[in-house]
């Protein structure tokens, strides 16, 4: 849900997002389109390729990192296009 006025009364349906648990992926709906689109992959591993560009490209996974994220004990996933 959206609000751009400053007391937050009047809403408008933006869009929303679902997680699929088997895939690992996000994605988001487009309210404009009327289709789901692919926000996030967590499941991708090197050689993976995704969509992008609505569909007209795609981008090659060409190395996955998994690397503590600043001074803290979590450690996170980076993935490398080409």
């Amino acid at each position: 849900m959206k609000s751009d006025d400053e007391l937050h009364a009047k809403w408008t349906f933006n869009g929303c997002i679902r997680e699929e648990q088997d895939t690992k992926r996000v994605y988001i709906f487009n309210k404009f389109t009327g289709k789901d689109m692919l926000l996030y992959d967590f499941g991708l591993e090197t050689g993976d390729s995704i969509p992008i560009d609505n569909g007209q490209l795609f981008a090659k996974v060409t190395k996955v990192n998994y690397a503590p994220f600043g001074n803290s004990t979590v450690i996170r996933k980076q993935i490398c296009f080409f």
